[in-house]
């Protein structure tokens, strides 16, 4: 299933470009937001295949352009170096900026024209997005997107939304997400969830003490409880890894 992202701070314009996009493909994954924080979360969380954004996000900001500055950060994720992008905008004078520096796909003038704004959706949606790299995990902090990577995950520790990802060589601190989310984004046998909280790259496992349910990690990196409800999961995955 594609996943379409409308960064859109006007709900009707947002709805009627939904309505558009499910014409052309009921099977679409549309998320609708109209903060740039959440754009940020959806594209790091997500395959996004298409990109519709308005240029100016911000009405109360004289010749905003901070829809650019999105794409500007979104193009900076591998994954994301082509993906075709609209714009929606009222302005003129970020255009050629857009399709130069951002290879804008295309480029819809308010007030939008059904035809030609369904033509467009439909030429846009026949890109292939390619697989997310599997060695890279993507966050979100402080309105920067960055990326580290997987094989260098020692263990990620979650607490009341607040998430720490202790890396070989540094520690990390991300907000918002649970050990669900995570475990979804890692997408790989290696990791394993040893209670609640804690999710163990099996790599850095020097040995386990099933009576204590403690695991030991290589490389003085600590001790990790394995929870009681865990226990016996943890163990199968570990033994037939």
């Amino acid at each position: 299933m594609k996943s379409v992202l409308i960064l859109e701070d006007n709900k009707e314009i947002a709805d009627m470009v939904e309505k558009l996009l499910l014409e052309i493909d009921t099977n679409l994954c549309i998320y609708k937001e109209s903060v740039l924080a959440n754009g940020y979360q959806v594209a790091v969380e997500h395959n996004i295949c298409l990109f519709i954004v308005d240029i100016m996000l911000d009405n109360s900001v004289r010749s905003d352009v901070s829809g650019l500055n999105f794409i500007e950060k979104i193009r900076a994720i591998e994954q994301y170096a082509f993906v075709p992008v609209v714009f929606m905008t009222s302005l003129v004078d970020p255009e050629i900026y857009a399709y130069r520096k951002l290879h804008c796909y295309g480029y819809l003038e308010k007030p939008l024209h059904i035809e030609e704004t369904r033509q467009m959706l439909k030429q846009a949606l026949k890109y292939q997005p390619a697989e997310k790299e599997e060695g890279t995990l993507y966050f979100r902090k402080d309105g920067v997107i960055f990326a580290v990577e997987k094989d260098e995950i020692v263990y990620v520790q979650s607490h009341i939304g607040i998430v720490t990802i202790k890396t070989i060589q540094d520690e990390v601190t991300v907000y918002y997400r649970t050990c669900k989310d995570i475990l979804k984004a890692l997408d790989s046998d290696r990791f394993l969830q040893s209670n609640r909280g804690t999710i163990i790259n099996r790599d850095f496992i020097d040995h386990v003490d099933v009576v204590s349910r403690i695991v030991t990690l290589k490389e003085n990196y600590g001790n990790i409880e394995i929870g009681t409800k865990y226990k016996k999961n943890f163990m199968e995955r570990l033994n037939n890894g």
